[in-house]
């Protein structure tokens, strides 16, 4: 299963803004530069933390492979798409049972 996430692009969609004030940071919204001052993570850091589990709760899945390389999500297929190294890079989705060496949370 994938987790995903809507990502905020600027404090007038940020869930910390109250109209005026952002509760975050505690300062008004005309004394914020989003890029500068926001503390929300960007996709990148989240992605790096990201763990991905199956069904039954288990980590076993490509998304959790040492040797898998994420290339992107596929909105078609629902599914992230990527290359197993180990294979000499043939493609293969997330729910491909190819990858053995799965990284602990």
């Amino acid at each position: 299963m994938r987790v995903v996430y809507e990502m905020t692009e600027d404090c007038n969609h940020c869930p910390h803004n109250t109209g005026k004030v952002c509760m975050k940071l505690g300062k008004y919204l005309f004394d914020i530069c989003f890029e500068q001052d926001c503390p929300l993570p960007h996709l990148e850091e989240v992605e790096r933390f990201t763990r991905y589990i199956t069904e039954d709760k288990s980590l076993d899945c490509c998304g959790n492979c040492k040797n898998w390389k994420r290339w992107h999500y596929n909105e078609a297929f629902k599914l992230d798409v990527g290359a197993c190294c180990v294979e000499g890079n043939r493609v293969y989705t997330c729910d491909s049972e190819a990858c053995e060496e799965f990284d602990e949370l």
